[in-house]
């Protein structure tokens, strides 16, 4: 019986029934990082909405130089237009200042216009003008 109760012994310490289980080999504790609060989102996420937002920044000042580039240049269009108008105009005002010029001095010596209100000193210069009018003309 000796023999069965040794054969029993070695039977649970091989079997572990002995009262001692193997341990695991002990790992290297590692700190707990606390993560974000609830409700914030996590740092990647910020980083990506970062880069996004930077991406659509980039974007909005190419369209930005663009459209100053657009308006720079109609702005010179239009500057060379009314330069080109100017120069008309002015040519145009020095023909008709000179037209005018030369309607004055042909509407001087005819002497009263049609509708004209004469004063009677005025009436005494037109009949003169017209007596040396009719003395020249033979009448």
């Amino acid at each position: 019986m000796t023999s069965r109760y040794l054969i029993l012994a070695g039977l649970l310490v091989v079997s572990g029934a002995a009262g001692a289980q193997p341990q695991p080999p002990s790992l290297p504790r590692v700190p707990i990082v606390p993560g974000p609060p609830p409700g914030e989102p996590p740092v990647e996420e910020l980083v990506r909405q970062l880069e996004a937002l930077q991406l659509q920044k980039a974007t909005l000042l190419g369209e930005e130089e663009k459209l100053k580039s657009s308006i720079a240049k109609r702005l010179s269009d239009l500057q060379e237009r009314m330069k080109k108008v100017e120069g008309v105009k002015a040519n145009a005002s020095a023909k008709a200042g000179g037209a005018k010029k030369d309607e004055q001095k042909v509407a001087q010596p005819v002497g009263p216009q049609p509708g004209q209100i004469l004063q009677s000193s005025e009436l005494e210069v037109v009949r003169e003008r017209l007596e040396k009018l009719e003395s020249k003309g033979g009448r």
